[in-house]
This record gives C-alpha cells, structure tokens and sequence, in this order.
C-alpha cells in the first residue's frame, strides 16, 4: 500500500456515508463556528479520505465539509473555497477502511469525543462479523481506547444480542505476528454436572484427594513407602512481592495505553510516568529475586 498524498477535491466529489460518522451527526454550532473561521483565513486540516479507485469516502472531516459547503459562495473569489474544494489526505481504501479509520478519528484533535462517540466506535467493531473476531486489546488499539471499555461493551451487546462475543479472537504477538486464541470456556464456571452457560457437563474431572500422613501410614488406610520433599522455595516468597511487581506492570501498562492517545502536549508527561516506573519494577523485582535466592540457599 502507498503512502497518503494531498490532493485538492472538489466537495461534491465525496462521498459522505452515515457509518463513517461515529458522533452520529454533526454539531451545528461546530459546523458554525469553522465556517466563520475558514471566512477569516484560518487554515485547517486536510480532510481524510478513502479512494478506492471509483469512489472518495470521507472518513475524518465532517464538521469541516459542512462548514466549507456553507460558506463557499462568500468566499474570495478565486480561492479554492469559493470553488467548493478542500485539501485531502488520500489513502488507498474503500468503505471499510473509512469506516475502521473513523472509529478512532478526533482522539487527539477536533470537537473532543464523548462517552457516546467512543461507545459507537467500538460497537461498530463489536458489531462487524469481521471486526469482532478481535481481542479487546486490538479493539480498544484501533479505537484508542482502554481494553476494559471495550470488553464491558463486549459484554453488553453478547447479552442484548448473543452475536457478539467469538470464540475465537485475533490478536497480534509480540513478535508482530496475529495469531488466533479460543475463548469459549474463559469464565465459564461449574456447579454440580451444569455449566454457568446453562449447557450439562457430562464428565468432570476429579482431583486427587488430598491425604494426611502419620508415621508410614495415610488417612486413606494405605501405607506410604516414601514421601518426596517439595523444596519450600515458593511459600518462602511473599505474596506483596509478587504484587508489587503486578501492580508495577499494570501502572505500566495504563501510561502506554494513555501514549495512544496523547497529544504533543501530554507527550511530556506520560516519557516522564514512564521514566518513574521502570525503577520501580525493576527495584520490586530485584526485591523478588533475593528474596528467592535466600529461601532457596534455606532449603539447600
């Protein structure tokens, strides 16, 4: 695929679709406001648009097509808005390429998005046969929003229409990768032979008992030859270790979801979380490890 290229269009050129518009419709007093902007000379933008070879779909740039169409027989004659035409940043796509660029549109610029606006982003994910196959992670990427939003959406629209939440979800590895993970029995619970989904379980494995030991002979009445020794290793680490080094990676975690979204002027502060939590993890765990190393060399 091609890089992008600034192409002037002429307004009635685009094509405006519905699904491309995530806000759900335009605001009149936005639109109002950059028409009395573009009439004073202020320079916005380029539009974003998708072109697959017949068609251009508007995916970022509503408020301003409105405004530039309002305004274009006020404008100074010979300029490019008196001819009804806006700068574009084509990419090479179609409809669904438009329609995935616009779910994320207007994190970092624009008319801020609102609860609402991030929900139909995600629900247009949620909603697509294709899209929905995705992990939350990836969704809540390709919306620039957090993961949690996302999987309580997920929740939401399986229980309103049970056609939401697959089995099997696509995420990318680390190694850059995608790869494909079954989910159907995550957070399925079990009581007695019935599933939590309401489906009978019809054999369910059974855990070896656990037996106490006195001299050579078990609570089960069965002599013990010989009874191995587990080193003690793990019990002699403390939970809070453990949590310490969780909890790092989770604060962690949280700013990278933030860089996501940042703005140039945010940038700075999120370099400098992040500066303060990398000693952080790596003093818990190198807390973690001596503390291991001793209960070991305890045990030898």
């Amino acid at each position: 695929m091609t890089a992008p290229r600034i192409e002037r269009l002429a307004l009635q050129a685009i094509k405006l679709d519905p699904r491309c518009q995530i806000r759900g419709q335009e605001d009149g007093h936005t639109v109002d406001d950059y028409a009395d902007a573009m009439l004073a000379g202020a320079t916005f933008p380029p539009l974003v648009v998708f072109f697959d070879g017949e068609t251009y779909w508007l995916a970022d740039g509503f408020h301003r097509w409105w405004a530039a169409s309002a305004v274009a027989g006020s404008a100074p004659a010979g300029s490019a808005l008196s001819r009804k035409e806006l700068d574009a940043e084509v990419h090479e796509g179609g409809l669904r390429e438009a329609i995935l660029f616009a779910c994320r549109a207007n994190a970092a610029h624009g008319l801020p998005r609102t609860k609402g606006t991030k929900q139909r982003a995600v629900d247009t994910l949620l909603e697509d046969e294709e899209w929905s196959a995705w992990s939350d992670r990836e969704i809540a990427r390709r919306c620039l929003v957090s993961h949690t939003f996302v999987a309580n959406r997920r929740s939401v629209l399986s229980r309103s229409s049970g056609n939401v939440a697959s089995h099997d979800r696509r995420y990318t590895t680390k190694h850059g990768t995608e790869a494909v993970m079954s989910t159907p029995n995550i957070g399925r619970g079990v009581t007695g032979n019935v599933a939590s989904d309401g489906n009978e379980v019809r054999s369910l494995p059974t855990a070896p008992a656990v037996v106490a030991v006195t001299g050579n002979v078990a609570s089960d009445g069965n002599e013990v030859r010989s009874l191995p020794t587990a080193p003690a290793v793990v019990a002699a680490v403390p939970v809070d270790h453990f949590k310490a080094v969780h909890d790092a990676c989770g604060a962690l975690q949280n700013a990278l979801t933030r860089a996501y979204a940042c703005s140039p002027e945010t940038s700075g502060s999120i370099a400098g979380d992040l500066e303060r939590l990398i000693p952080v993890l790596e003093a818990a765990a190198r807390k973690h490890i001596a503390r291991y190393e001793t209960a070991a060399e305890d045990v030898a």
